[in-house]
């Protein structure tokens, strides 16, 4: 598409104090990659087309809900029913300057879909809600030799960091969870072994980070809710942090918040969390995870008390 250049720049104008007229031709040529496109996603790709990114790719394979509407920026009442990557593809060329678009309806935890996704892309952000759509584009960022950045929400907190192409991956984390096995540089999510052990951790993080009431908590736990709950505040924060760094990444300007430095932050309580502090909290929730779900209550009404 050929783009006026008095016209994207008059558009930019407001940005260019951020990072002067060169960083924004930076943002220009860029190829962003955004994977999911539920409340992180969408807002994320609807941000990156604003600001001018040069290329744009995105994923999803899912259809819009009528739940979807209180927090996904793409979502409304005429677009339930409707592929996401078909309807984000719309709404971003409808805030984009002369961004060339691309939007493709598939399952990111196939690695192929991973790597196609990322194949020309100079960064991905992560929007994906489940880990082996999440391992998958790790696998292909690293493949790819690209950072990838994992920003999400649950309840009432945020978080948000970026995995450098040769630095710790995201697989790592699960390195010495009890079994998990690796292969390949990453777990071996063919092995049932492990796939049942991420699936548990998985759990024990959304109890660890989630700050939901008790009572939403205790569903979670009793009855194994496939779902969490979220509203738009939290998932538009935490989007906007990996879409900064994202940005911040591309111009080369500014602090970017690198693994294993995590940007946590508690929306309830008002307070951020060290990656030290989420690890103890994780730690102290796998020890009484097995003793059910009254258990690992008590141990999150402590921390609520706490804070």
């Amino acid at each position: 598409m050929k783009v006026n250049k008095k016209l994207y720049l008059d558009v930019m104008e407001r940005q260019l104090g951020l990072w002067g007229g060169d960083g924004q031709d930076k943002i220009r040529r860029a190829h962003v990659a955004v994977g999911g496109l539920g409340g992180i996603g969408a807002v994320s790709a609807l941000m990156l087309a604003k600001t001018g990114i040069g290329r744009l790719t995105v994923c999803d394979r899912d259809i819009y809900e009528v739940e979807n509407i209180v927090e996904q920026a793409f979502a409304t009442h005429d677009s339930v029913g409707k592929p996401k990557a078909e309807v984000a593809a719309k709404e971003m060329g409808r805030h984009s300057s002369g961004s060339q678009l691309a939007a493709f309806i598939a399952d990111l935890s196939d690695r192929r879909e991973a790597a196609r996704l990322v194949a020309e892309a100079d960064i991905l952000v992560s929007g994906v809600d489940n880990p082996w759509a999440r391992l998958a584009l790790a696998q292909a960022c690293r493949n790819r030799g690209i950072p990838m950045i994992v920003s999400a929400n649950i309840g009432w907190s945020v978080m948000h960091t970026m995995y450098m192409p040769h630095g710790p991956g995201y697989g790592d984390s699960w390195q010495n969870i009890p079994g998990v096995h690796w292969k390949n540089g990453g777990p071996d999510i063919s092995d049932a072994q492990t796939i049942a052990a991420i699936e548990k951790d998985w759990k024990i993080w959304a109890a660890a980070l989630s700050g939901f009431m008790f009572e939403s908590l205790q569903k979670l736990l009793m009855e194994n809710q496939t779902y969490y709950w979220y509203a738009a505040p939290q998932a538009y924060f935490a989007a906007s942090m990996g879409v900064l760094d994202a940005l911040k990444y591309l111009v080369n300007k500014g602090h970017v918040t690198k693994f294993p430095e995590v940007f946590y932050y508690d929306m309830h309580a008002n307070r951020q969390l060290m990656w030290n502090e989420l690890q103890e909290r994780h730690v102290e929730l796998y020890e009484v995870w097995d003793r059910g779900a009254d258990a690992v209550i008590d141990c999150v009404k402590r921390w609520q008390d706490a804070d």
